[in-house]
């Protein structure tokens, strides 16, 4: 859908409010928000990496500017003098930036550019899973980020403890509005499928048909739990169950490559890559496995709930705020492979619990975060900010 902002750019910062994001995908973040805010008189712009998705939310309003994920001293130099340039043509009342390299870039540019209201919306603390010198170097980034911010939103309310904890300055900075969440999950895209729904949904990814289908969405990486999904399916159970893993997204760790492509050639893995419309493999799953280290909240968790999907994850930041264990799904005890095929039996072996579970996890995530009201929450959020 896009969402057209007809006003101008203006000399003056009324009503101004820009978006900053480093990747391009990572513009979703703000989907569910931006509507709304236009009709709230909002003149609303995005910044972030070049790519569709910012073209495709905000028609005229999407601005690019090329960002490194990684620490780049030229490339970081040269994207800190362009994000003053855009700062200082559009002159925004409110700068909004999640992620971490354009949230730096963006508050530091923002002090420059005398921004008079400026937000890091964190979606996430990379240091949590990290050791050693870069551990350091990323505490201290996230600390010169909210230095730099006026204020500190979280998307949920163990990422605040997290924050806290490792910045205890910024104790009492930190505000999540609500239940948490930046998007909210939109109710009726994320459904319970009907029968023939699932059954096509296999059909159309040619899954085996007598396969419990267990599924991840999003990015395999070590710190989502890679390893542990590669070192699952070569567990016995993963044949005496019948599983079949269908991941929902893209091999982004080149160590997890080679073995994912050989599991997929194997028969026992499919991979989608990274599609616009989750929802639709999603309506194949019997199961989500999410064996994340760290979440900023856990989205896929909460889609899937939302479809009638039971899940299984870490208790770790950001889970624990999108899962009630043993309503929605379960938690595992450890991170071994033993504790996590234990529950993958449990929810196997018994569709009524399944059932049970998925009826509980969608009544969990329409009364705490159905998009309009997470969108009307921080549209109440940004109005104290208008002129």
């Amino acid at each position: 859908m896009i969402l057209r902002n007809r006003s101008r750019c203006r000399s003056s910062r009324e009503n101004v409010i820009l978006f900053g994001a480093t990747t391009d995908m990572s513009n979703i973040f703000y989907e569910g928000i931006l509507q709304n805010l236009i009709q709230d008189g909002w003149d609303v712009h995005l910044v972030s990496n070049p790519g569709p998705v910012g073209k495709k939310l905000l028609n005229g309003k999407a601005h690019t500017i090329e960002m490194s994920r990684e620490i780049s001293i030229g490339t970081d130099v040269k994207s800190l003098f362009n994000w003053v340039l855009l700062l200082r043509k559009i002159r925004p009342r409110v700068l909004i930036v999640g992620t971490p390299k354009a949230s730096l870039l963006g508050v530091v540019a923002a002090r420059i550019a005398r921004v008079p209201r400026i937000v890091y919306v964190a979606h996430g603390l990379r240091s949590e899973t990290v050791l050693g010198l870069k551990k350091k170097i990323l505490v201290f980034l996230e600390y010169l980020t909210q230095l730099f911010a006026h204020q500190t939103l979280a998307v949920s309310h163990s990422l605040k403890k997290a924050i806290e904890d490792a910045h205890p300055r910024f104790k009492g900075r930190v505000q999540v509005l609500g239940y948490g969440s930046m998007n909210g999950v939109e109710l009726d895209r994320f459904r319970v499928p009907s029968l023939e729904e699932k059954l096509s949904a296999r059909n159309a990814l040619n899954l085996p048909s007598k396969s419990v289908i267990v599924g991840f969405v999003g990015r395999i990486n070590k710190d989502k739990g890679g390893d542990l999904l590669a070192a699952l399916t070569k567990h016995e159970a993963f044949t005496r169950l019948r599983l079949h893993l269908l991941i929902i997204g893209e091999l982004e760790d080149d160590d997890l490559r080679e073995a994912f492509i050989k599991l997929v050639n194997e028969g026992q893995v499919t991979i989608t890559g990274w599609i616009d419309f989750p929802e639709e493999p999603l309506a194949a799953v019997d199961v989500l496995l999410h064996p994340t280290q760290r979440e900023g909240l856990g989205m896929s968790l909460l889609e899937a709930q939302a479809m009638g999907v039971p899940v299984l994850t870490n208790a770790v930041t950001g889970t624990v705020d999108a899962v009630t264990s043993g309503e929605g799904g379960f938690f595992a005890d450890d991170d071994s492979v033993e504790s996590w095929v234990s529950k993958i039996d449990l929810l196997v072996s018994d569709p009524k619990l399944r059932d049970r579970m998925g009826r509980a996890g969608r009544q969990f995530v329409s009364a705490r975060f159905n998009r309009d009201d997470v969108a009307a929450r921080f549209s109440h959020f940004v109005e104290q900010f208008k002129k």
